[in-house]
């Protein structure tokens, strides 16, 4: 009876056996408080999550204790901050990054204490949770690193398997207990170095490899799949039929695109810019490629076509191969070409409804046979809605919640943008704020609509002459407090050409002119122009968006201004000029960048 149980068992076992694995290293000890760091550079691609985080082994949801720093593989830019606290409560932000946090490695980190927990990257805190909720982090967890993917595909995008194998390389790892008053490392030194591991050989008395899988997981965590190699910690994603720390598979092609004269074609890994750039490498029925050119992702290839040519409905590429210590080269792929629609000016889109309307484009989401789209969040509709502009109430009344990113395609070129929102809960200011990022620019921060224009109102977010280089606007949203929202977005073309009968163009409300001397060291002259009248703020910002100075903020009278900015004190890198302008319900953001050379 034994032996029947037991293959019984076995085949229970084999039959939910999931057929690709990743890894996960955990600490055998549990600590309560601390500093925990790493560096890393983790995978990239959809579907694909890494990670740094504790975790208290739990036997019901009321005793749920977890920090996580999440870095999600469909994101460049992209940061994920959570705490998730008793009955499985989460608290998370995501929070944007100045670099490809996976082209390279950096050192994140988190501080857990009774009043709070911050996160740092590279150094710098970025983000801190404070309030009764971090009082209900009190149990023992493990440190743990994993690398996995989720069925989640709105968080996480959809899952191709034709991008693996992926790996997260880890550098090293250290924990410090938390010693309030004295200590030496971390804020103000309250935190007191354990240990450190550098990753030479696996330390069987410090870690274990773990052998699990759990729900909204498609992968099984494999021991073998945890590899040490020249210092690092390496963590694989695989096939069950190929395991370990071993590429094998040569590069695919995952979807190519039409627009204008070009195609974009996108490969499932880094490959090697010879195959890359020769032209004879691809074929695309009668059309003629002119030229090849590998961009700096090193996985999307530009195609530049011929106009005049028959269309084709299929791109070949021959001879690609990856960059592997010996590499793996695909004698052929294919996948169909999607033909993009260059979207008509000026855009209009109602990013909270799944319907389009007179004169708006109903939202998508993003993908590469769409030309605009949110990542992350969700649609929802406004009840009992009160907003006094009869014009635009159909647009307050969607809104798309908990949003990440929002994408445009625009032809290289500048831009008139406006975003729309508005407060649809709160009836208190500071319970709603999150930044915006235009592309690299941080146009809005700490955004508190509530505040700025009172619940059910609308407010209107307007950056003039953007410039779009690289073809995509993207928006990116950084949580505060709570979820960030948006109702609408604008985009017209920067008008270059007198109107015609009016006598004059179409000036920009503000104008951010060069900073002199730039590079400066350490005092620069910053001069900028107002054509309308309001709330003037300027701001200084280092590269990672933290604001080092806050030299104006007044009420000004249109015209003309000069102010010096001396950086005394400072480290020598780029930092942000940001000039805002609030008149009326309406903000108007420009930034300049400035090199300080010290």
């Amino acid at each position: 009876m034994k032996t029947v149980a037991l293959i019984l068992c076995l085949a229970i076992f084999v039959a939910r056996a999931k057929v690709y694995k990743g890894a996960e290293l955990r600490t055998k000890a549990s600590y309560t408080y601390g500093r925990i760091e790493a560096r890393f550079m983790p995978a990239e691609g959809k579907g694909i999550v890494a990670s740094l985080f504790t975790y208290h082994e739990i036997t019901s949801l009321d005793q749920w204790n977890e920090i996580d720093i999440e870095i999600l593989g469909r994101y460049k830019d992209d940061v994920q901050l959570t705490t998730i606290t008793p009955n499985q409560i989460g608290h998370s932000s995501h929070h944007y990054t100045s670099f490809n946090s996976h082209s390279g490695y950096h050192t994140y980190a988190f501080e857990w204490t009774p009043d709070y927990v911050a996160w740092f990257i590279d150094g710098k805190e970025v983000y801190r949770q404070t309030g009764i909720h971090i009082q209900t982090l009190n149990r023992p967890q493990k440190i743990m690193m994993n690398l996995w993917v989720s069925d989640g595909s709105t968080w996480v995008g959809d899952w191709d398997d034709r991008v693996l194998p992926k790996f997260s390389y880890y550098d090293w790892v250290s924990y410090s207990s938390y010693t309030p008053g004295f200590g030496n490392s971390g804020t103000d030194n309250n935190f007191t170095l354990q240990w450190r591991d550098d990753f030479d050989q696996f330390d069987g008395n410090r870690w274990q490899k773990a052998t699990h899988s759990f729900n909204g997981n498609l992968v099984d965590f494999l021991p073998e799949n945890i590899v040490y190699k020249n210092g690092k910690m390496i963590l694989c994603l695989t096939r069950d039929t190929q395991t370990g720390f071993n590429d094998i598979t040569p590069p695919s092609l995952l979807w190519a695109r039409l627009q204008g004269d070009s195609i974009l074609a996108r490969f499932s890994e880094k490959i090697a810019s010879g195959p890359a750039e020769q032209t004879s490498n691809y074929a695309a029925g009668t059309i003629g490629i002119t030229s090849a050119r590998l961009l700096a992702d090193s996985q999307t290839v530009s195609l530049k076509v011929q106009t005049d040519s028959i269309g084709a409905s299929t791109l070949v590429a021959f001879n690609m191969a990856d960059l592997a210590s010996s590499p793996n080269t695909q004698v052929y792929t294919l996948t169909d070409i999607i033909t993009g629609q260059q979207l008509d000016l000026p855009v209009k889109i109602n990013t909270g409804s799944v319907g389009a309307s007179s004169g708006t484009l109903a939202d998508k989401l993003w993908g590469p046979s769409v030309e605009y789209g949110h990542m992350d969040g969700y649609n929802q509709l406004v009840n009992n809605y009160n907003v006094y502009n009869p014009n635009m109430d159909v647009t307050y009344r969607n809104e798309l919640s908990n949003v990440v990113k929002y994408k445009v395609r625009l032809a290289p070129g500048r831009y008139n943008i406006s975003m729309e929102f508005s407060e649809s809960v709160y009836q208190q200011p500071g319970k709603r704020l999150f930044d915006v990022y235009l592309e690299d620019s941080l146009v809005a921060s700490q955004l508190d609509l509530q505040q700025l224009a009172g619940l059910h109102q609308p407010y209107t977010l307007s950056v003039t002459d953007f410039h779009i280089k690289d073809g995509i606007l993207d928006i990116h949203f950084t949580e505060w407090t709570d979820k960030p929202l948006i109702n609408a977005i604008s985009i017209y073309q920067t008008p270059t050409v007198m109107e015609k009968g009016s006598g004059s163009i179409y000036p920009d409300k503000i104008e951010m002119l060069k900073n002199y001397p730039n590079p400066f060291n350490p005092a620069t002259r910053i001069a900028y122009r107002l054509r309308s009248a309001g709330k003037v703020l300027i701001e200084i910002y280092n590269a990672q968006g933290k604001r080092i100075e806050k030299l104006v903020q007044k009420q000004q009278a249109p015209g003309y201004y000069v102010l010096n900015f001396n950086a005394n004190g400072l480290a020598s890198g780029i930092y942000f000029c940001r000039l805002t302008l609030r008149s009326g319900k309406s903000l108007f953001v420009k930034s300049r960048k400035m090199l300080l050379l010290q």
